[in-house]
Parts: structure tokens; sequence; C-alpha cells
């Protein structure tokens, strides 16, 4: 994957949504019990709003060499996605990155049923040991790669379904988007005023002083009307949407389901139809902030965290593994891996290597 021409090797399947397959060179790699949970199968980057390929590429060429068999499912996002186009659209836009996702998935179980057995070393069929599911990651960027997330969670729900025969007496049940780590970069916020301004015109050159000054009223009055919208009731803020949505227990972001069982014997669990129950896991994140940070303050992401940290019911010490936050210093929006890459870096990897 080139650094310079990151979207070369990318399939896009809108002008919002593009898929990186790497090419199958021979037989398919076991799916075994010495592939951890912690490489994935799919990562999904929601950049944030305005992001150009050239921005973005440092963490998709980072990703391919870590994990060169892993798909990527990019997603980009702006301001009128956000504030002006209806939930219907964007849910048609994001169809496609659904079925990626679900693509995905059935190339694992294809690949996981082919690799049941496999050949040891005295050249006797033994039972392989398999991952028991895919491994999904999602790589977030700001309050507009949050908003693309929640959205794709939406439009998964509402595109998917499981199995009739996991619930006889419905025809079908909701499936929830598979995640199994999330790592936040400078994100979530609240819904400021102030700071929503500097989002809406990011698109604009920083030294396009004269154009930022003209467009300024413009824009805090587009937000102002998206307010108004708001405590009116007509539509749900977007950030408020999103900082909520996030930190749902009923939701595909903070709790993982397993599998369904015939008894509720965990702590954490959600009936379907009376007849079965899930089984869930807290899904490791991790927040990545910065005091420089003059878009989202480091305090909005520590209360999401703290948040988040309550939410899960586990004892303090779990909680605080299982919702990590990563504080820099002197790095800006977005930007912090620029300045802290190895311990960018680090923070990734431990993340996923909580996954279980």
């Amino acid at each position: 994957m080139d650094q310079k021409h990151p979207l070369a090797a990318f399939t896009a399947l809108n002008d919002r949504v593009f898929i990186y397959k790497p090419l199958e060179k021979g037989d398919p790699e076991p799916v075994t019990a010495s592939q951890k949970p912690s490489i994935p199968d799919l990562v999904v980057v929601c950049a944030w709003a305005f992001a150009q390929p050239r921005h973005i590429a440092k963490y998709l060429v980072h990703y391919h060499s870590l994990y060169p068999r892993a798909r990527i499912l990019l997603l980009f996002n702006t301001v009128h996605n956000m504030l002006w186009r209806p939930d219907w659209m964007q849910m048609e836009d994001l169809r496609p990155a659904v079925w990626a996702v679900e693509e995905c998935l059935d190339s694992y179980n294809s690949q996981a049923k082919a690799t049941t057995t496999t050949v040891n070393e005295a050249g006797t069929r033994a039972d392989s040991k398999q991952k028991q599911e895919p491994t999904v990651v999602f790589h977030i960027f700001s309050n507009g790669g949050a908003h693309m997330a929640v959205q794709l969670a939406q439009a998964y729900r509402d595109n998917i379904r499981m199995s009739p025969s996991l619930s006889p007496n419905s025809t079908a049940v909701k499936k929830q988007l598979p995640i199994s780590a999330l790592i936040f970069d400078s994100c979530p916020g609240h819904a400021r005023y102030s700071t929503a301004g500097k989002t809406t015109l990011s698109f604009l050159p920083k030294d396009a002083h004269v154009t930022r000054a003209l467009a300024m009223p413009l824009a805090y009055a587009v937000l102002g009307v998206a307010y108004l919208c708001h405590v009116s009731g007509i539509a749900e803020h977007v950030v408020i949407k999103l900082w909520r949505e996030l930190n749902d227990p009923k939701g595909p972001f903070l709790f993982k389901p397993v599998e369904f069982i015939s008894n509720i014997h965990a702590t954490n669990n959600t009936e379907v139809n009376g007849v079965a129950a899930l089984t869930e896991r807290v899904i490791p994140r991790i927040y990545i902030c910065s005091d420089a940070d003059d878009m989202i303050p480091t305090h909005d992401i520590v209360e999401h965290a703290a948040i988040a940290r309550r939410t899960t019911g586990l004892s303090d010490e779990a909680a605080r593994d299982a919702v990590r936050v990563e504080e820099f210093v002197g790095s800006m929006h977005v930007n912090h891996v620029s300045l802290h890459k190895e311990r960018y870096w680090d923070a990734v990897r431990e993340t996923l290597d909580r996954i279980e």
C-alpha cells in the first residue's frame, strides 16, 4: 500500500465508502488458536469530517503493515452530511459498508469451516481450535468519525437480521454490528457552539483568513438552526446522539454479544423474545486525547470514558482496564500520531491484545 496514493489499493463503493481486500496468495491460512483474537480480520476506519486521503494515509499504511491480511473499510464524512442529510439518505449511503462487513464475516466463517482440521508436523490430522468469531476493530476519529460509526451501526441493524431459527417466535431478529475493540482518537466531545464553528470550516485552508471571516457568520447560523431543530424535537442533534449511542448498553459499542444461551447466567445479558439470552462482554476501548486539542477538550473525552466505566457494571479496577484513556501532551486534534507515533501505536496494540 502506497502512502502517497493510499486509495489506489481500495475499491470505491461510493464517494464515502472504500474497501481494501488483501490479495490472496495460495490457500488461506488456517484460522486457528495460533491466530490470536488480537489479529483483526477487519479494520473499520471512520475518518474525521473533511479528512483527505493524504491525511488518513499514515493510518491505513500502518494498519496494513501490522496486519497485512486484514481488510480495511474506510468511511469518509462531512459536516453537511452530519447536519442536513436525513437518516434515510445516510442509510442508503452506508448500505455498501453494511454488505462489506457482512461479506468479511461470511469469508471468515467459510475459512473457519474449511479449516476445522489441520495437518500436524507428524502428518496426522488433528482438530484445530479456532477463533470463535472474527475480529472487527473500529478506529474512530473526532466527532465526524464517531457519527459515521453510529450511523453504520444503525444501517447494520436495519439491513442485517439473524436466522429465524434462533428465535422461533419471530421471523427474524435484528442483528448488532460486530465490534471487537474501539479506538477513539480525539473524541467524542460535547456539542459546543464555539468549537463547532471551527469544525464546520475545517475544509478551508488555514491561511484563508478573509474567507474564514466571511464564512463564520453563515456557519454559526447553520449550527443555530441545527440546535433549534434539536430543542424543538424535530431532529436529535447529531453530536448529542453519538455521545449517547456510544455508551448505550443496548447498542453494539459497549457490550459484545457472545452467543445465544437458553438460561441467563451472566450479569450482563439481554433476552430475545423470551426464548434466549445474549451473554455479553465489555468491548475493550481506548480514548486518545491531548491537552493541546482545540476542537474537543480532554475533559469531554475523560467524562465519556467515566460514563462508559460506570455503565459496564464492572469493578473499578476491571472497568479501568476495559476502558482506558491515553492522554498526550502537545499534539493537536486528530494528529497525536505525528508527535507520539510509537506510544500511539503501542496504545492501539495493547487495546487489541485485550480482545478475548
